[in-house]
């Protein structure tokens, strides 16, 4: 396999798993800011409002973990490429390959659950007024009103957050298959030992600069 593919996949999963992460991390940037300012924009109505989306969050947090791993060490693969592409990986490098796939199926495990949870799921939300809890109905409302979707799919960066991954999934899963061939072993040629026959003359090794004794020469 020629060197120049394995530095584009190297280079494509890095780059692919910080978009992924990035993804990730402003969506839930964005989400702390969209809650915050609904429950503001509640509490001047007089109303105490609680909103949740941990259904969607934990595996948030794992996708952030798992493209994070993905770039790194993909990044980490791909300097090691560079500074000695002839040699094979060792020491601490041997573990590149084995990190690199968990951290590629910890992003396919987790895109699952939030592309599913980005698509049909909804905010856990809670209202109350004066200490007493308020009807869904009126929480739906109120909601509306303040221009809130208790939808996940409606916000922009749940959606970008749960196609992101997508996209780096082939390369990182090629990258670790380049990291794994590179990290085996290579097998070695070994010299055949001479073997000396019955006439005592050495079959299979390196030829010697004397002359042979002949028979006529006579041994004193």
């Amino acid at each position: 396999m020629p060197q120049y593919v394995q530095l584009i996949t190297y280079f494509l999963s890095f780059a692919l798993g910080i978009v992924s992460f990035a993804a990730c991390i402003n969506s839930l940037v964005k989400r702390n800011h969209d809650f915050k300012q609904a429950e503001n924009l509640a509490a001047g109505l007089g109303v105490d409002l609680h909103l949740s989306s941990s259904d969607l969050d934990d595996p948030s947090y794992a996708l952030a973990a798992g493209a994070g791993i993905v770039a790194g060490f993909s990044l980490l693969l791909l300097i090691s490429q560079i500074i000695c592409p002839k040699k094979q990986l060792k020491g601490a490098l041997v573990l590149l390959p084995i990190i690199l796939l968990v951290g590629t199926l910890l992003v396919f495990g987790s895109a699952i659950t939030v592309l599913r949870q980005a698509r049909t799921g909804h905010l856990a939300i809670f209202a109350s007024l004066h200490g007493f809890a308020l009807p869904k109905d009126v929480i739906q409302e109120q909601a509306a009103s303040l221009g809130l979707s208790l939808r996940y799919w409606d916000r922009s960066y749940v959606r970008f957050m749960a196609i992101a991954p997508w996209p780096l999934l082939p390369f990182a899963l090629v990258a670790s298959f380049f990291a794994f061939t590179e990290s085996r072993p290579q097998s070695t040629s070994h010299t055949d030992t001479p073997v000396e026959n019955g006439a005592g003359q050495v079959e299979g090794g390196a030829t010697s600069d004397w002359p042979e004794k002949t028979s006529s020469e006579t041994v004193v």
